[in-house]
């Protein structure tokens, strides 16, 4: 996603699909790590629940990150999806990263 965004010549359903792909995994390495079960699903919101209802404090930057979810796998292959901020996709990834890293250690 860091080396994609930048990139002006690549599409916003690309660069958005794998900033919604980067901040689902890391939450869902949090959903893993506090030991609640791994469920499927791609809602951002949905997943920064989950892991409220289990007790952890979820920053703000990264509880607003379910504006990404459109562009999970199903807008993915649609065509010319476009209108992405992708700074602040970039900076909702990044968020969710190191949010999750700390849960992680």
């Amino acid at each position: 996603m860091k080396v994609l965004a930048p990139d002006v010549t690549m599409e916003d359903d690309v660069v958005g699909f794998h900033a919604q792909q980067a901040v689902e995994k890391a939450l869902k390495a949090a959903v893993v790590a506090v030991g609640e079960e791994h469920r499927s699903g791609h809602d951002l919101d949905v997943i920064v629940r989950r892991l409220e209802a289990a007790g952890l404090e979820v920053p703000p930057a990264v509880v607003g990150c379910g504006w990404l979810t459109l562009w999970a796998v199903e807008h993915r292959y649609g065509e010319g999806t476009t209108g992405l901020d992708r700074e602040r996709a970039l900076a909702t990834a990044e968020a969710a990263l190191e949010w999750s890293m700390s849960v992680l250690r």
